[in-house]
């Protein structure tokens, strides 16, 4: 096998591991089980293969998985929401012939629960978000994973706000 089909082969299962532990169990911190799952697996699987192969194309195998691994973190918090564009598709599509009216869609995409509500509750669940007499805040898992973004930003050359 080439390092491309083993580092993919090593993700796909870290994926499907993911994905058969969320349909059975619900996690109180999501985000770390992702990430433990997409991380760690493709660790735990390509240990045996020191044995088998040369260590530099293990190495390498693992590092494509990692990197899909960690590729398929940052977007699974987007994935797991309806999207806007999406909503605005099935909201258009079950307004059977009839249409909708810009009001109506406004109405539906600016409902302020639907935005923020759920992903305060996810935030919080995750730990990266705490409130406290009435003011919300960083934890510093959060704080970490703010300066991570915000590094990341920069150095892409983005502006805040952009992109």
């Amino acid at each position: 096998m080439t390092i491309l089909a083993e580092g993919s082969a090593l993700f796909i299962a870290a994926l499907a591991l993911h994905v058969l532990f969320r349909k059975r169990f619900e996690s109180k911190n999501e985000l770390r089980a992702v990430l433990g799952f997409l991380l760690g697996t493709p660790l735990v699987l390509a240990l045996p293969f020191f044995a088998m192969k040369p260590p530099l194309q293990v190495l390498a195998a693992l590092l494509l998985a990692e990197s899909l691994s960690a590729a398929y973190a940052q977007t699974y918090p987007a994935l797991k929401k309806e999207s806007p564009t999406f909503s605005i598709l099935r909201t258009i599509a079950d307004s059977d012939e009839k249409g909708t009216t810009e009001e109506e869609l406004f109405g539906i995409l600016l409902d302020e629960n639907k935005l923020y509500g759920e992903k305060l509750d996810d935030l919080r669940r995750d730990g990266l978000i705490r409130t406290e007499n009435g003011q919300t805040e960083l934890t510093p898992s959060g704080r970490r994973l703010a300066n991570m973004f915000v590094g990341y930003r920069k150095w892409m050359g983005l502006p805040p706000g952009k992109g």
